[in-house]
């Protein structure tokens, strides 16, 4: 549930940059490219925070540790 936050969290804060960025410059706002902005920065934020708080399998987390071993050991697996 924390990425659904997280990612609405992020999509609203580049809504309001870009909201401030355009009244700072004293330009109109498009609403198309508001949400654009918006959609692509929720996506960014969800999609990262998904993937950092994401637990591996245990196969793969024992496979990943078993091949780095055998890496920093020198015992190639042909």
């Amino acid at each position: 549930m924390l990425p659904i936050y997280i990612a609405v969290s992020c999509a609203m804060i580049c809504l309001i940059l870009y909201f401030l960025d355009r009244r700072f410059r004293g330009e109109s706002i498009d609403m198309m490219t508001g949400v654009k902005v918006f959609v692509i920065g929720g996506l960014m934020g969800g999609g990262i925070t998904y993937t950092v708080s994401a637990t591996p399998a245990p196969e793969v987390a024992k496979a990943a540790t078993e091949l780095t071993q055998e890496m920093f050991v020198g015992q190639p697996a042909f």
